[in-house]
């Protein structure tokens, strides 16, 4: 076990930045929580080394490129703030309501339904009602048998309990991943990808409810095996697999080649065009922008997004101004027109 936990440890600390950090924190709060159960600090012995080696090999994988960036015109780019830790924080009602174009049919209604205008404007974790009724039920157990489990399932639902409990505490907007944010730890911002360790635990814990049931019931063999296959399935879609639609792409991409064919016609070879609004990476990977394709076999030459920090910040504070001095202002520039994505 030594060995498995250490080839874990090193391959959480090498895969991601943020999953890492997660991963520290999941690890100290469980801890601490298994700690404060037992009444035993020897509890922690085992956390801390496994703590240890993930912050060092994470450090020595990061040093050369944090290093390398010290000095560099882009390196205000990666700066965060207390706002954008707020922002990217998990809204409870992803927990409760499906999104609009769910996959499960029926569920795109209800979403559709409740506050869809709010949704559209989230850039939250969607969670799934699926997970829900694993934590809900996980969390029914931890309060009514958590000092006396009745069996292993309850034992396994105390301790996946205590999972989400941590994930959630610091995944939900105004919880304790602002307190990071406001002592300064800012660069972690998007605290609801903390729901990836909440809906495995919440599904794991909807798995052994399932199991309970199967197994004091006749269903047995293949048709337990189905019914579990079912469900995962369900699991998954209902956490938010969506298939891209290529009607729609095609559409988006028609009325774009249209739209860059009428300017061609209208302007001057080579004309140079201005998009708005304007978007930063990473910020805003500018999901709005013109279809690349579409400018295939046109001459014109159209403003790109920029990286925040770099040399095109300008485009930003330009837009900041009343119209009258941004058209000036990029009329000075070369420009010939201004695109207006609405």
């Amino acid at each position: 076990m030594p060995v498995v936990g250490t080839c874990a440890a090193v391959a959480v600390a090498l895969s991601s930045a943020y999953y890492a950090v997660f991963t520290v924190i999941l690890i100290v709060g469980t801890a601490v929580l298994a700690a404060l159960r037992r009444r035993d600090v020897r509890r922690l012995i085992a956390p801390a080394v496994v703590v240890g080696l993930i912050v060092v090999v994470a450090g020595a994988s990061l040093a050369p490129q944090l290093l390398s960036r010290r000095g560099a015109p882009t390196a205000t780019a990666v700066e965060r703030t207390v706002d954008d830790a707020r922002r990217y924080g998990l809204d409870p009602v992803d927990l409760l309501v499906p999104r609009d174009g769910h996959p499960v049919p029926g569920f795109s209604v209800v979403g559709a339904a409740i506050d869809s205008e709010v949704q559209a404007e989230r850039v939250s974790s969607t969670f799934g009602l699926v997970a829900l009724v694993g934590l809900m039920w996980a969390a029914i157990v931890c309060v009514r048998h958590w000092r006396r489990p009745r069996d292993h399932t309850d034992a396994t639902a105390v301790r996946l309990a205590a999972v989400m409990e941590v994930g959630l505490a610091f995944a939900v907007a105004g919880g304790l991943g602002i307190v990071v944010a406001e002592l300064g730890f800012t660069q972690i911002r998007a605290w609801s990808r903390m729901t990836v360790f909440v809906y495995v635990a919440a599904i794991v814990g909807l798995a052994t409810l399932g199991q309970r049931a199967l197994a004091r019931s006749s269903v047995a063999g293949r048709t337990a095996t189905r019914i579990v296959v079912a469900l995962t399935a369900l699991a998954i879609l209902d956490q938010g697999v969506y298939l891209p639609s290529h009607d729609l792409a095609a559409q988006a991409y028609a009325a774009d080649a249209g739209f860059v064919a009428d300017m061609s016609s209208r302007l001057p070879s080579g004309a140079a065009v201005f998009e708005l609004p304007v978007v930063s990476f990473p910020d805003d990977v500018g999901s709005g922008r013109l279809l690349a394709p579409s400018l295939m076999g046109s001459d014109l030459r159209f403003s790109g997004g920029f990286f925040r920090g770099g040399s095109n910040d300008w485009q930003l504070s330009w837009c900041r101004q009343p119209t009258e001095q941004l058209v000036a202002a990029v009329t000075s520039a070369g420009f010939d027109a201004l695109a207006l994505q609405r």
